[in-house]
Formats: C-alpha cells, structure tokens, sequence
C-alpha cells in the first residue's frame, strides 16, 4: 500500500491522472497490495530512528520492512531513498 500512497502523491495535483492511476492500479488483476501490520509500522519507525541521517519519509521506511519481509530484493524506483538504505538492487 505504500508504493500506491507513493504514486498518488506523484500525480496529486493533476486531477484526471491522479484518478486514473489510482483505478488502474487498484483493478489490475497482476498487481498485489500488501496490507501494512502494526509490526510493520513498529519496524519503519525504528528504522527512522535508527537511520536519522537519511532523508527518506515513513512511507519509504515502510516499504523497506515490507519488502524485506516479503523477500523482495529489487526495486524499480527514481527515488535515491531505495539506494540510500543499501539494502535492494534498484533497477531503473
């Protein structure tokens, strides 16, 4: 769910856009949402802390946990903050 939150601020300020990726994305049948836990939100924000000197949001910090919790180790980002954790391959 972070990735879609991610993607809708993008386009926010273009009304029809912003509409239209948000029912795009959320009627593909191939696209997956994973639901954010509490444990989820516990481990993002321990990441901040633990990462102070990063600038990445707490939307960034719980896509980390999640993807490290679903084993995902590459990423298709234009966000430096996926490179700035040193933790996936970032595809561009």
């Amino acid at each position: 769910m972070p990735v879609l939150c991610e993607i809708q601020a993008y386009f926010s300020r273009h009304n029809v856009r912003r509409l239209t990726i948000l029912k795009d994305l959320w009627q593909n049948p191939v696209v997956d949402f994973e639901d954010v836990t509490y444990r989820d939100q516990e481990e993002a924000i321990a990441l901040l802390r633990d990462h102070f000197d990063k600038s990445f949001s707490l939307c960034d910090a719980l896509s980390f946990v999640i993807m490290r919790r679903l084993g995902v180790r590459r990423a298709v980002s234009f966000d430096n903050h996926f490179t700035q954790i040193g933790q996936f391959e970032v595809l561009e």
